[in-house]
């Protein structure tokens, strides 16, 4: 029997992370269709929840928000101060040993987060979790998102393929002892 490259990370016997991977996954994918209110930039009453509860200010982009609301749910590590701004998970992530450049081939795994450059000026400035790895790619599940196509100003959780060209890095899963 063949194992396919999306089941290969969720075996116990192969990665100790599997059940960690599938609670990270599970719980992104609970959220998907959370939508901001027509009218109000980046806000609803959830994501307003998830912003307060990151530190950022009302109104914020709200990736990096909810991304920590799903980390802290799922028991996974995730910056502890300012986790709202996805440069703040960028830099937790290199003093950790977790981050893994675009650059040095690395292939992400469901559960690790996927980083990018929207502006583009070079710096990881959106997150989402890898929900799936396939032959034909990724697809990630991101808050703060647009429906369909790649757009900075977003407005709902969905599930997406990634878009490489954009991709900065990856930030490796690992338990929230970090």
């Amino acid at each position: 029997m063949t194992t396919t490259l999306a089941c290969r990370w969720l075996d116990p016997l192969t990665d100790p992370l599997a059940e960690l991977r599938r609670a990270l996954v599970r719980r992104a994918h609970a959220d998907i269709g959370v939508e901001e209110n027509m009218g109000a930039p980046n806000r609803s009453p959830y994501i307003d929840e998830v912003i307060t509860e990151a530190g950022s200010p009302l109104e914020s982009a709200w990736c990096g928000c909810i991304a920590r609301r799903w980390a802290k749910d799922a028991g996974a590590a995730y910056p502890k101060k300012d986790a709202g701004a996805v440069r703040v998970w960028v830099k937790w992530a290199q003093a950790n040993g977790l981050w893994r450049d675009v650059a040095s081939g690395y292939e992400p795994k469901p559960g690790d987060w996927v980083c990018y450059d929207m502006a583009p000026d070079g710096i990881a400035d959106h997150i989402g979790v890898v929900a799936r790895v396939h032959a034909r790619g990724v697809r990630s599940i991101e808050g703060n998102t647009s429906w369909a196509g790649f757009s900075r100003e977003g407005v709902a959780v969905a599930m997406k393929p990634v878009t490489t060209a954009r991709i900065v890095g990856y930030i490796v899963l690992t338990r929230a002892t970090v």
